[in-house]
């Protein structure tokens, strides 16, 4: 299934339409990618797997064994293997799940604003789920997690849960795009009462992958190629309403496929 990622998500259709040499790469998009820490105590994608050489990794939770888990989403991501779509981004900025939610960026539970994306991080992947135990903190990472996409003009892309329960951090986000698997085996819902804007249909789109965490290293892939193309293309360069985030995310869910038999309708 792995090996049919550009075809299964419209990468080969867009070479077929404007062909190979006009296609965007990713390059020059500098992404974040937050990581749950692994049993290993590791959250670092595999530098020398060959489908990552050449890449660059800043570890912003400090020193890593390596996280399998990292590096199968880096693949789909960045990888310049047969899983990969945006292939020409290059930087990528690591964090481990638990540093990222508290003391390197959202700073959750304390006066602080977030913390500026590092460097010219336009992307952050989360490939995780998880909860702090209680609505009222959760609720607070996620108006920190909105406040920072907003603030700072950064996507930002969330996996749902595979199985069980919702994981609230960071699917419920509401200026983020939630992300699941286009068989439908991940738990989806509405967001529940206690959060903000309750009954909001989750997730916002799916692809083709085994887990979620996969899907959304896919979902983000492509984001990246939407990111270059606004940056770069004639009609949108320089036009500031092209370069928010709230235009780039509507115009990745609209132009995502309906599938036949699709409905937005509540169930």
């Amino acid at each position: 299934a792995n090996a049919d990622v550009p075809s299964e998500h419209g990468y080969d259709d867009l070479i077929a339409r404007i062909g190979i040499g006009n296609v965007p790469t990713g390059a020059g998009i500098e992404v974040a990618q937050v990581e749950a820490t692994a049993s290993s105590g590791g959250y670092a994608p595999d530098e020398t797997d060959p489908d990552l050489l050449g890449k660059t990794f800043i570890l912003q939770s400090g020193a890593s064994v390596i996280s399998n888990h990292a590096t199968q989403v880096g693949k789909r991501l960045y990888g310049t293997g047969i899983s990969g779509i945006a292939q020409g981004i290059n930087l990528i900025y690591v964090y481990s799940a638990e540093g990222w939610a508290t003391n390197e960026f959202l700073h959750v539970g304390t006066s602080s604003n977030p913390s500026a994306p590092p460097g010219d991080t336009e992307l952050i992947n989360n490939s995780w789920i998880a909860t702090f135990g209680s609505v009222a903190t959760d609720t607070q990472a996620l108006r920190r997690a909105d406040w920072s996409i907003d603030q700072h003009n950064v996507m930002m892309l969330n996996g749902v849960a595979n199985s069980g329960a919702h994981g609230p951090l960071l699917s419920f986000g509401f200026n983020c795009i939630s992300v699941g698997l286009q068989n439908g085996s991940h738990v989806s819902d509405v967001v529940p009462t206690g959060y903000d804007l309750p009954g909001r249909q989750i997730p916002l789109i799916v692809a083709s992958q085994g887990t979620t965490s996969n899907a959304t290293g896919v979902v983000s892939a492509i984001t990246a190629l939407l990111i270059e193309t606004r940056k770069t293309h004639p009609n949108t360069s320089g036009n500031f309403f092209a370069s928010l985030t709230e235009t780039t995310k509507a115009c990745f869910l609209t132009g995502g496929q309906h599938l036949a038999g699709w409905s937005n309708n509540t169930p």
